[in-house]
């Protein structure tokens, strides 16, 4: 389990040549998208993901601006393999593994140091073996337990593409390239969500015929908040404050300059 410091990172970008002004661009995200992994609840610092990192800057002193894709498409079809260990928890305990992740809530349970194959694959087995490969991180103590916790924005795409994939598998539903066209349209130009209630309706639907799961509002925000993490052209906030309100969603255009509406959803 290896990673840098901020140090070490502004450490390499003085020694790339790149300028304060650029680092003081650079930062944020990376600490968005590769900060935060801790793997010991006595660990003072969080590291960022050394690979994500290292992809970054190299593209970034090629391009000479800040790569328009975030994850090196290399690692990112390595990441697949998150779908095979999460095969390993059926049914229900993925879906709810899932849900607990994707929406932020974090997962308490003491860390397997030693895996044994005789010993059953349980819970805590599961949550460790992504613990130490990288899909979470240690966010604090609880009830004298590490909380476990998505660490960055990349995997949480990463899990919500999981999750929408898991629900369209069910649901026999597939979002066509056309549909997240139109999706995209609608929001940025008009403010409007009705595509996205659409494809809601259809999920529902399909979804509740085949008993799949219990349909209340955490289920429902969670395939809203999936499809809009697949929308590149906006960051995607949850239950964050805005002017004294909670939301439940907030679309936010990630270029400014576009003239793109921000959308807030409420359930």
């Amino acid at each position: 389990m290896l990673g840098f410091t901020k140090d070490e990172i502004i450490e390499m970008m003085e020694k790339q040549d790149i300028s304060q002004k650029e680092q003081e661009e650079i930062l944020p995200i990376l600490k968005e998208n590769y900060d935060g992994y801790k793997f010991s609840l006595r660990a003072d610092l969080n590291m960022y993901n050394s690979n994500m990192c290292l992809y970054f800057l190299n593209e970034y002193t090629s391009l000479k601006r800040i790569p328009s894709k975030l994850i090196d498409m290399n690692i990112a079809s390595d990441y697949s393999k998150l779908g095979r260990m999460l095969d390993l928890c059926k049914g229900e305990n993925r879906l709810e593994m899932l849900e607990k992740t994707v929406s932020g809530e974090g997962i308490v349970t003491d860390i397997t140091e030693k895996f044994n194959p005789e010993i059953v694959f349980g819970d805590k087995e599961f949550a460790s073996m992504l613990l130490y490969l990288g899909y979470l991180t240690i966010d604090k103590e609880r009830l004298g337990k590490p909380e476990l916790k998505i660490p960055n924005k990349i995997m949480r795409e990463i899990y919500s593409d999981y999750f929408l994939n898991i629900v369209n598998k069910v649901a026999e539903l597939r979002i066509e390239e056309n549909e997240y066209n139109k999706i995209l349209e609608e929001l940025a130009l008009e403010g409007k969500i009705d595509t996205i209630l659409e494809l809601l309706h259809k999920y529902l639907n399909n979804l509740s015929n085949r008993d799949f799961i219990k349909f209340d509002e955490k289920y429902v925000k969670l395939i809203v908040y999936c499809i809009a993490m697949n929308l590149k052209l906006f960051a995607v906030k949850s239950e964050m404050e805005v002017n004294r309100n909670y939301p439940d969603l907030l679309l936010v255009p990630k270029d400014k300059t576009k003239g793109y509406k921000s959308v807030m959803i409420e359930f």
